[in-house]
């Protein structure tokens, strides 16, 4: 085989891939990954889009990402066996992923160190605002007076389109279908209720084995300062288990939020920004 000779290979996106290949993979590109079985099942249960590479019948590299194909997104893995390293796979695995979100969704990633002078090559800018929870780290939960936190309550685009205008965040408040595919497309939506009026949000997406990521949280700016946030934080990773860790992007007014709930900011993080 020659190097360069990337028409030979085959990119498919959504196919199906087996326990034991991607096993293979990790392994021989040294992923730190508890690589049970029982895990890396449950990992690929959980994924919303992969991109594969593959040579004949041999899957050979692989993008895997997290997003509600709406608004955000998170690469959580981009591996290529070794031995077809250097070959513009994993570019093209990056770019047939991109392409496919499209130009409505900001994806941020954590590069391994020694990747961190090439994903600038592929179009991802180093980012400072990306935040990690390691799987170690385990926050409190406590009752707040007068406010219910749920995983169970449903709520429409026009109520999320309300919670992120009384929080100030800056969404697509006016496209009320494209909030509603953000809902329906997240993993895990959070909410905080003092009555029967919504005062918070988390929504994010797990692969439920490894890693979860969190694409809002917004509380109304009259109940904020009194926990709600951190509460909302705190069930989240209660109820996604020691096993995930947990990342965010945080918005630049909250830069010193998030290292007083024991997330750590992270000098590997990379993002390609929404146009829109």
């Amino acid at each position: 085989m020659k190097e360069g000779e990337v028409v030979m290979f085959v990119y498919k996106i959504n196919a199906a891939m087996t326990v034991a290949a991607i096993k293979m993979i990790y392994q021989a590109t040294a992923f730190d990954k508890d690589l049970t079985v029982p895990r890396l099942a449950t990992m690929l249960a959980h994924i919303p889009l992969t991109v594969s590479a593959w040579q004949g019948k041999q899957l050979i590299g692989f993008a895997r990402y997290l997003t509600d194909f709406e608004y955000s997104a998170y690469l959580s893995d981009l591996a290529v066996l070794p031995a077809y390293q250097r070959q513009g796979i994993g570019r093209h695995l990056l770019k047939i992923g991109c392409d496919y979100l499209g130009c409505r969704v900001t994806i941020a990633l954590r590069a391994a160190p020694t990747a961190k002078t090439y994903y600038p090559q592929v179009g991802f800018t180093a980012c400072d605002h990306l935040f990690r929870l390691p799987r170690a780290i385990q926050l409190p939960v406590n009752k707040l007076p007068s406010i219910t936190v749920t995983a169970q309550a449903k709520i429409s685009g026009q109520q999320l389109a309300q919670i992120f205008q009384a929080a100030g965040l800056r969404r697509p408040v006016h496209d009320l279908g494209r909030l509603q595919r953000m809902l329906n497309n997240a993993t895990f939506i959070y909410t905080a209720w003092q009555g029967t009026e919504l005062v918070g949000i988390a929504r994010g997406f797990t692969d439920g084995a490894y890693v979860g990521y969190i694409a809002d949280l917004a509380v109304a700016k009259s109940f904020q300062r009194q926990g709600i946030g951190r509460q909302l934080l705190a069930q989240i990773r209660r109820d996604l288990g020691p096993q995930i860790s947990l990342l965010l992007l945080a918005a630049s007014e909250a830069m010193t939020y998030y290292p007083q709930l024991s997330f750590q900011q992270d000098a590997n993080g990379f993002t390609q920004l929404r146009q829109w």
